[in-house]
């Protein structure tokens, strides 16, 4: 067996298999992996984020940052909207740029 070197595309391999397993076929089956995948690396990702402060950060840091990323993730609507880009669907707008904040006051709440 080689090894994935591409933890996305793993993810969406095995949620392709378990969409089709449920019965999804075609594009609905895709949009369904391809949004699960996105939502599992994030997650996993968050927890890597939580683990790194929690080993390095000031006390109770990872229970800040595990609270903030995971309302950012709850809240988000971005998965289903890349899914839908990815799968072609014409009424998806996804920003190709992030927005320049370049005040004080135009940055992310802290």
């Amino acid at each position: 067996m080689i090894p994935c070197l591409n933890p996305l595309g793993a993810s969406l391999i095995e949620c392709s298999m378990m969409s089709v397993a449920q019965g999804l076929t075609g594009k609905a089956a895709f949009l369904d992996a391809a949004e699960t995948a996105l939502l599992e690396r994030s997650v996993n990702n968050a927890r890597t984020t939580e683990e790194h402060f929690r080993d390095k950060g000031t006390r109770n840091q990872d229970i800040k940052i595990r609270r903030r990323m995971s309302e950012a993730i709850e809240t988000s609507d971005c998965f289903s909207r890349i899914a839908r880009s990815l799968a072609g669907v014409s009424d998806v707008t996804i920003s190709r740029r992030a927005p320049v904040h370049d005040g004080l006051d135009e940055g992310p709440p802290l």
